[in-house]
């Protein structure tokens, strides 16, 4: 049986080759077909709507912080688990039209990610160049394929030869260095435990001194390693927000499932977002291959 996983398209893109990542490491797939779609949104409903399906979405990255679009849909998703992680070292490269010169470019275009963390080369190569955002890094190249004229754009290594693009130079820089994104999978459940892995949750708190600490000493007096927290607005008053947290191991673990029925009981609104590996990254995960969105 082949395995649906869907990614923010077009083909080329970094979360292209989070896909193709877990599709390869994932035992239980043996056959997967990636299929590129335009929004994330879209990419959560295709989880949602087909119980054979995946979806890689983007969660955080080591230099911008956490997407914020895909935790609201976390949020906001039901019938959602994550099962699944992945980690990509991120380098970016400019490309151009054949025959246009890196100082002839009158307008870079990129994902908003991608150009935030190229911002320094930017200022440093091309003082008050137009910066242009799209859906994704594959899809701004694509789209300076189409267009041509005096444009560039940033994305993936192999997503240049993809669209008939020529590679001008790499995006270098002390704030290229250990730039890496990590991207969630998506499915209908979660995994089993495996002994290395992530839970992750989101919860509200009442208002009042201590609350927030109420809930994290939980974790503290069990010794649960707690390995991200952040909040984002409710977006129904101001000052309300939902706190997302991921702790080191399994809900179903003896010391973690005891810590968890204790925060339902003390937290307004609790949803357990799911259990899953954590990813070891292997040399060669970034070898900047032409992606492939067909079958494996």
């Amino acid at each position: 049986m082949t395995v649906n996983i869907t990614y923010l398209g077009p083909q080329g893109t970094f979360c292209g080759e989070a896909a193709q990542a877990w599709a390869r490491s994932a035992p239980t797939i043996k056959k997967s077909a990636l299929l590129p779609l335009a929004t994330l949104e879209d990419i959560v409903a295709s989880v949602g709507q087909n119980g054979d399906t995946f979806g890689v979405v983007p969660l955080e990255n080591s230099r911008e912080g956490s997407v914020g679009l895909t935790l609201d849909l976390l949020a906001e998703a039901r019938g959602i688990r994550i099962c699944g992680e992945v980690i990509i070292p991120v380098a970016h490269y400019l490309f151009a039209p054949p025959g246009i010169a890196a100082e002839e470019i009158e307008e870079i275009h990129s994902h908003p990610q991608a150009l935030a963390q190229s911002r320094p080369f930017i200022l440093q190569k091309f003082p008050g160049i137009k910066e242009v955002p799209h859906l994704s890094t594959a899809e701004a190249v694509a789209d300076v394929a189409r267009r041509g004229g005096r444009k560039g754009a940033l994305g993936a290594r192999g997503s240049g030869s993809l669209y008939g693009l020529e590679m001008l130079m790499p995006v270098e820089g002390r704030s290229c260095l250990n730039n890496k994104t990590r991207f969630i999978v998506l499915g209908k459940e979660d995994s089993p435990p495996t002994g290395r892995d992530k839970t992750s949750l989101l919860f509200t708190v009442e208002a009042g001194p201590g609350r927030l600490y109420h809930i994290l000493e939980l974790f503290a007096r069990e010794e649960i390693d707690l390995c991200k927290i952040e909040s984002r607005p409710t977006k129904k008053e101001l000052g309300e927000y939902i706190f997302f947290l991921d702790f080191v191991g399994h809900r179903l673990e003896a010391k973690a499932a005891p810590v968890l029925e204790e925060v339902k009981r003390r937290a307004p609104y609790v949803k357990i977002l799911g259990s899953y590996p954590a990813y070891i990254e292997r040399s060669g995960d970034n070898n900047n291959s032409k992606l492939d969105a067909g079958i494996k």
